[in-house]
């Protein structure tokens, strides 16, 4: 076949192309083939495959004309939807990272995710992707969020540091590093990525609800309610608002109205979830009320019977009340579980549909009213071991809170055990959580930090048969107390 013929029939063909004649344009194209090496072939069949969804043959043709120009990005996407239809998603993924610096739409974008997703890529692989995504386009926040999910948090944390100077419009990377920031602990960060959120969007519930958070772990409990207050007039049918009224007042210590509100929540939600039974009787347990917290203990293991911290706080109130088989029976109970730590969390696991959007909410009640605990509070008849308040809630019944000097978690990794311990008030307390007090190694003498100078208040009342670890305080001293004696 001379040169004219072939040119002539890649004419032909083009025509019947044109005219969505697929099948005799690849008639056409293949029987000249064989004759000429001309590029129009090769694209002319690659149309034709790709406009008849026969993904194998585009596929070939397309990557054979896209070693010859490989900057026609127009065949290299129609090359990468031919591979997500021939579910080839790990090779669909290079060449958009190939497309990204040229072509930066939702809808690619979209396509993009939808790879990789469905890419069969260890974790190693994922990363690997995601960082060369990056730099084919930096200023797409998904692959900034999808990687944050994949290292770890000091590392995610960075990344996305860098990412919020880069785009413009970085609010989703923001929200993303409040969660960081709150899962790591530090909420004084995640309070203030809240406020540049809400400075933004002040009506934004889902940021109002994050400022609450992050002010609450703060431990200012006063301000907390007030914004969650905000919310819960704003819709008073949101039973997650009343139940984080519920948490602030218990945590101010105003344990009817938190009861009142953790009750309102529970016949809010119209469920048989056991986090409400479990925190209203807490609530009388600090209260002194343990019949009644105990019903709702026993309410709450019917609903959920594996669960290690109510099964501790039952057990609890029956040795405290004498009753050592029954609370022999109760903890044997969680022999098959991982028993939890003195300062132990409750999670639950919320869905707000906010602005007709759900977000994921984990909430946390610190537990500490354990058998050591209970033991220690006796052996101080509940008074502070700094300023000997005892706070009445009820006949013969005192209220005093449980301090570990070097705190539990990953954070800090204190020790669960006595010597870490010491009972306070709930104003010194407050303070030693905020750094605010610290006490001599030594002498065990009390001092103050008050923002701008350190002054002695007191002294560190010891029982004779309570030792407490010299090692934990000097953490303290070094780590957490904002005066560093």
């Amino acid at each position: 076949m001379d040169n004219n013929n072939i040119q002539d029939s890649i004419t032909n063909a083009y025509n019947y192309l044109k005219n969505q004649e697929h099948q005799l344009a690849i008639k056409i194209f293949l029987s000249i083939e064989n004759f000429t090496n001309n590029i129009d072939v090769v694209k002319g069949l690659a149309l034709c495959y790709y406009y008849t969804n026969q993904h194998d043959n585009a596929i070939r043709y397309l990557s054979t004309y896209l070693l010859n120009y490989p900057n026609d990005y127009k065949y290299r996407k129609m090359l990468c939807e031919s591979l997500i239809n021939f579910k080839n998603y790990e090779e669909a993924l290079e060449h958009f990272i190939l497309l990204l610096p040229h072509d930066s739409s939702n809808s690619l974008i979209k396509k993009i995710l939808v790879c990789f997703k469905n890419a069969n890529f260890n974790k190693e692989n994922k990363i690997i992707k995601l960082n060369s995504l990056i730099k084919a386009n930096d200023l797409i926040t998904e692959f900034y969020c999808i990687l944050s999910e994949l290292i770890n948090t000091e590392e995610a944390i960075s990344l996305l540091n860098n990412a919020k100077f880069k785009i413009v419009d970085n609010s989703i990377i923001l929200a993303k590093l409040f969660k960081l920031y709150q899962s790591s602990g530090n909420s004084i960060e995640s309070h203030k990525i809240c406020v540049e959120l809400l400075s933004r969007k002040p009506n934004n519930q889902i940021y109002k609800y994050y400022l609450y958070r992050s002010t609450f772990e703060l431990g200012n409990f006063v301000e907390a309610l007030r914004l969650v207050t905000q919310l819960y007039n704003s819709n008073p049918n949101n039973f997650h608002y009343s139940y984080s009224q519920g948490l602030c007042y218990y945590e101010l210590f105003d344990l009817p109205e938190a009861i009142n509100k953790l009750t309102e929540s529970k016949l809010k939600a119209n469920n048989n979830s056991w986090i409400f039974s479990y925190n209203i009787g807490l609530c009388y347990m600090s209260m002194g009320q343990l019949e009644t917290a105990k019903s709702f203990f026993i309410e709450a293991l019917s609903m959920k019977p594996n669960k290690p911290d109510v099964i501790y706080n039952l057990g609890n109130i029956y040795y405290s009340q004498g009753n050592f088989q029954k609370a022999k029976e109760v903890f044997s109970k969680i022999m098959d579980y991982s028993a939890p730590t003195i300062n132990d969390s409750v999670n639950e696991l919320t869905i707000l549909n906010l602005q007709n959007k759900s977000i994921q909410v984990t909430h946390e009640r610190v537990i500490r009213d354990l058998i050591i605990v209970k033991k220690l509070k006796k052996m101080y008849n509940n008074k502070c071991q700094i300023c000997a308040t005892k706070i009445p809630i009820g006949k013969d019944y005192y209220y005093s809170e449980a301090h570990h000097i070097r705190p539990l978690g990953k954070k800090h990794s204190g020790p669960d055990e006595i010597n870490n311990l010491i009972i306070l008030c709930p104003n010194h307390h407050t303070a030693f959580d905020n750094g605010c007090i610290g006490v001599s190694p030594l002498t065990k003498e009390v001092f103050q930090f008050n923002g701008t100078a350190i002054e002695k208040i007191g002294i560190l009342h010891l029982h004779p048969e309570h030792k407490i670890s010299e090692e934990c305080i000097k953490y303290y001293q070094t780590n957490i107390f904002l005066g560093r004696l």
